[in-house]
């Protein structure tokens, strides 16, 4: 397995790791809208900062 190949597979288990907690976290808040948009602006973040890091990563591979 290359480099590439381990870092997008770390990727991929980081954002099931965030969906996990997401749905976890929905369905806690139990329809509460302060609860649910908690949720989703921490998935969003998450997703977002793993898709950053992995860029960042690949990119520092000579």
């Amino acid at each position: 397995m290359t480099e590439q190949e381990s870092i997008n597979r770390a990727y991929a288990e980081t954002v099931e790791t965030v969906f996990k907690v997401f749905f976890s976290a929905f369905t806690s808040a139990q329809g509460s809208p302060d609860a649910e948009q908690a949720a989703k602006d921490r998935f969003q973040n998450g997703i977002a900062h793993a898709r950053h890091v992995r860029d960042l990563a690949l990119a520092l591979i000579p």
